[in-house]
């Protein structure tokens, strides 16, 4: 009988992206795909400016395996595992002051959700916002205004 052939297992390929840390007013740190910017040319423009103060960029980049915990607004934690081309530590970090993280995390979702859908024309929030409710109303014209603010 012939021996067996050792098996090969393939390995699934995991694709390295550039990764963005956007911060909040009140200081949360979301972590989006660089990608994700292009839907924003304020945030694309002070990704270049940053960039440009930082241009020392290794001609090797070592991959990194970043493990990160989010606390979800109802105080779960999520944990989720990132392959950046660089440590946590030294990707981008753009400071948005004019917006806090409720906000931001629905800005967030929407730029993620346009990253996955080009074609995506509304904004999958306001249809579960109630009109005649004054905080759902309240956080729909913060909602335009930082929008509006980001040029999204």
């Amino acid at each position: 009988m012939p021996p067996k052939k050792a098996s090969k297992t393939q390995q699934p390929v995991q694709l390295v992206e550039n990764y963005v840390t956007l911060i909040s007013s009140d200081k949360r740190e979301f972590i989006i795909k660089e990608a994700a910017l292009a839907f924003s040319s304020v945030l694309q423009k002070e990704l270049q400016c940053l960039e440009r103060q930082t241009s020392v960029k290794s001609d090797h980049p070592s991959h990194e395996n970043n493990t990160t915990t989010t606390t979800t607004q109802d105080g779960n934690e999520l944990q989720s595992q990132i392959i950046t081309q660089k440590p946590l530590s030294e990707m981008p970090h753009i400071p948005l002051p004019q917006i806090d993280s409720q906000i931001l995390e629905y800005l967030v979702e929407y730029m993620n959700q346009r990253l996955l859908n080009e074609f995506l024309t509304e904004f999958p929030v306001l249809s579960t916002l109630d009109a005649s409710n004054k905080d759902d109303r309240q956080l729909v014209v913060e909602l335009l205004l930082a929008a509006n603010y980001l040029a999204l």
